[in-house]
């Protein structure tokens, strides 16, 4: 029991430091300022500090830039000589034949014109058939027929190598007793062939002294190892450190120049030279973007001086003059804002305890007047908006007992599927329904099976009036199933309403004459049997005994026999497949050959009409798994419709046509076309148009009623475009992979009445 006091303790420690919205606002404001006003100072003493190094980098990466430029330069003073030389006439053949009087006479114009200070013409066999070395004076003295030893840019040109950038090649060379010589080595060429090379170079010397000039800096080169190759810094006095780069270094530079960056970044080093300290920046010495070496560029850094501690002196006496300036106005500011804020918290608790009339009373111009005048506007209308919504809840629950009331009073049954299927409503007829089915069907397997079947998106003839019906057979009763969505304005389906409706009656009424149409035509086919044979019998031997008037009679017997029986076999046809007793006897079938053994029927007859055929194959063996005889009807009756509804002179078009998946059959012609209104009844069974231009076709409207039934046996699908006066497109689309089993039996179409 002693420890009981200690939860209220702990909920109490809290409040102890609740300084309130006053020292909420003033205490942060005052440390913040004070912090702001020491980070201040040590910020922009930093920052002139800072200020003077960053100057100090810019100017040593511009100078580093120069000096690249300076190089850039000096390579393409090489390259222009090299051009005029390798152009000049005569040179090729003179290199060849080793004759170093004319070679000279060749090559020292342009060299001297252009201040060179080292021009070679080599054989192909390392020889260096004239050199020519400028003197101070600015004369040439040469050197004849002298092997030079092996050097990596020189073997690379008489090799005939090639890189990205062509076949000339650079580096540094240094004779016995000569300074540095940084040359560029191209080949001589007469008639394609490799005859020698031309060296072009400058001495280092020379090129550091003009690059320190432009650059305002002092320059040094060093070769791939480190070591210093010439320098314009002054000597170096008895202790100060040498000056070179190790290996490592030298390495990275390199590494450097190869990356994303390219050279953005270089090595910086301090150096001593007697009482002056250097900052060395160290670049690779790319020609023609390969390494020969590594230049550095150095500026005097003695000027760089701290002034951190004058001017943080001086910094701190101006931001503590401005903290207190800014705490005294902040401390004035937060007492306005405070008040104010005191009460649009009061209120707030009371409309949020319910009291939608308290109102702040406050006004003015400034942000907090407009949130007090915002805050009594938004709990007006939050008062109005309450009033409306319990008007409104109220007369929905009137509404709701009235459409209950309507449901209720409803016949049929009636229910009410969410978006996922799940039943959410039913009127009492539909309880009914669902009820007298659960002794030998349960209502769960009701709900989770035929139910669901009708949520599937619409087929088109379905999506005309924007409902699906379908029916299910339970213990001797047939229920019809009317399933529409429910859309919003913008689109979104919510759920589906089903209309269940027992039509047992109608389904037996149905069966009836489906019974009645299959013995009468059973019947009928009997003495229309007899009427065909003597017919035909009859033109076979008496034909040329018969007057033509009564042979003309025998003719139209004979013809309107052989449509009876057509009509006959489809409504036995007909009524196999309501009674589902059609097997398809499956087999590998070729489309390309069954299209034209049903075109073989057609062709005279097409002919006859003056009707124009025309056939496209398939190049591909295009084979599907089906029923021969039922697949050739579904053909014929698709050419027979052509043929009937396409007047003299028109065109039927056939074609077989195969994909990875799919067969497509089209049967397209130029007729009369198919009215938007008979196109939503075109498939259904003993459906004849009414229109006009239908009426001189005979017939019982079975032939695309078939068409569709067996076509969806072997699992395909039917599609039709058609324009009135323009012609009419079927395609008969049937799968390619399916697995032949257990012949399937052919189940009634979807009726759509």
């Amino acid at each position: 029991m002693s420890q009981l006091p200690a939860p209220d303790n702990a909920a109490q420690a809290p409040r102890k430091f609740n300084l309130g919205i006053r020292g909420k606002v003033t205490l942060p404001y005052l440390i913040l300022t004070f912090a702001v006003a020491f980070v201040g100072v040590f910020i922009v003493t930093q920052f002139v500090t800072d200020s003077i190094e960053e100057r100090f980098t810019n100017q040593l990466a511009d100078a580093a830039k120069v000096a690249a430029d300076g190089f850039v330069r000096v390579e393409r003073t090489h390259l222009d000589l090299w051009r005029i030389l390798a152009a000049t006439q005569g040179l090729p053949e003179a290199a060849r034949a080793g004759n170093a009087f004319q070679l000279r006479d060749l090559i020292e114009g342009p060299a001297a014109s252009r201040a060179i200070d080292s021009v070679w013409i080599v054989d192909a066999t390392h020889v260096v058939l004239l050199r020519l070395d400028r003197t101070a004076s600015g004369e040439y003295t040469e050197t004849l027929n002298r092997t030079i030893s092996s050097w990596e840019p020189l073997d690379r040109v008489l090799r005939g190598e090639r890189d990205q950038f062509g076949d000339k090649f650079s580096g540094l060379l240094r004779e016995a007793n000569q300074p540095y010589h940084l040359f560029t080595v191209g080949p001589i060429r007469s008639d394609d062939t490799l005859v020698g090379a031309i060296m072009v170079g400058t001495r280092l010397d020379t090129a550091l002294r003009a690059i320190g000039n432009d650059a305002v800096a002092r320059v040094s080169a060093y070769d791939l190892t480190g070591g210093q190759l010439d320098s314009t810094l002054p000597p170096a006095e008895p202790g100060d450190p040498e000056n070179r780069l190790a290996p490592a270094q030298v390495n990275e530079l390199l590494q450097r120049a190869t990356s994303a960056d390219g050279q953005s970044e270089f090595l910086s080093l301090p150096l001593k030279r007697g009482s002056s300290e250097y900052r060395l920046a160290y670049r690779p010495l790319l020609i023609r973007q390969n390494a020969v070496g590594v230049y550095s560029i150095g500026l005097e850094s003695n000027f760089i001086i701290n002034s951190s501690v004058t001017s943080r002196l001086l910094f701190a006496v101006i931001f503590g003059t401005m903290v207190v300036a800014v705490f005294a106005i902040g401390l004035t500011i937060s007492r306005r804002l405070v008040t104010p804020i005191l009460r649009l918290v009061s209120t707030s608790q009371a409309v949020a305890a319910g009291n939608l009339s308290q109102r702040t009373g406050l006004s003015g111009g400034d942000e907090i007047g407009k949130l007090a005048s915002t805050f009594d506007n938004m709990t007006q209308k939050l008062q109005e908006r309450t009033r409306d919504l319990e008007l409104l809840l109220q007369a929905h629950r009137e509404e709701a007992l009235k459409t209950r009331a309507i449901l209720s009073s409803i016949a049929d049954g009636v229910l009410v599927l969410d978006s996922r299927g799940r039943i959410i409503m039913m009127n009492s007829a539909a309880e009914h329904m669902l009820g007298d089915l659960a002794s030998d069907f349960s209502v769960g397997m009701l709900r989770e099976h035929p139910l669901e079947r009708l949520e599937p998106p619409l087929e088109p003839q379905s999506a005309l009036n924007g409902s699906e019906v379908r029916k299910f057979e339970i213990n001797r009763r047939t229920i019809s199933a009317h399933a529409a969505p429910v859309i919003t304005n913008d689109g979104q389906q919510l759920g589906t309403v089903v209309a269940l409706r027992d039509i047992t009656r109608e389904a037996e009424i149905d069966r009836l004459k489906d019974s009645f149409i299959e013995q009468v035509s059973h019947e009928l086919r009997t003495p229309l049997t007899a009427v065909k044979g003597y017919s035909d019998l009859m033109l076979q031997t008496a034909a040329d005994e018969l007057p033509e008037k009564y042979l003309d009679f025998l003719n139209i017997i004979n013809r309107h026999a052989d449509s009876l029986v057509a009509m006959i076999t489809e409504l036995l046809d007909i009524t196999q497949l309501e009674a589902g007793s059609l097997r398809l006897r499956l087999e590998r079938i070729d489309l390309n050959e069954l299209v034209d053994v049903a075109l073989d029927v057609w062709r005279e007859r097409l002919d006859e009409k003056q009707l124009s055929l025309e056939l496209t194959r398939d190049p591909n063996s295009t084979s599907v798994i089906g029923d021969r005889r039922r697949l050739h009807w579904a053909i014929e009756q698709l050419i027979s419709n052509a043929y009937h509804y396409t007047e003299s002179g028109g065109q039927v078009k056939v074609g077989v046509a195969g994909t990875a998946d799919f067969a497509t059959i089209t049967v397209a012609d130029t007729g009369i076309g198919i009215t938007p209104e008979d196109r939503k009844y075109l498939f259904t069974r003993f459906f004849r148009s009414a229109s006009r231009v239908h009426s001189n076709e005979r017939g019982v409207g079975l032939g695309l009623y078939i068409v569709k039934t067996v076509t969806e046996a072997h699992r395909g699908k039917v599609e039709v475009d058609s324009l009135v006066g323009r012609g009419s497109t079927f395609r008969l689309i049937l799968p390619l992979n399916e697995v032949a089993g257990e012949p399937p039996i052919v189940q009634m179409a979807q009726d759509n009445r």
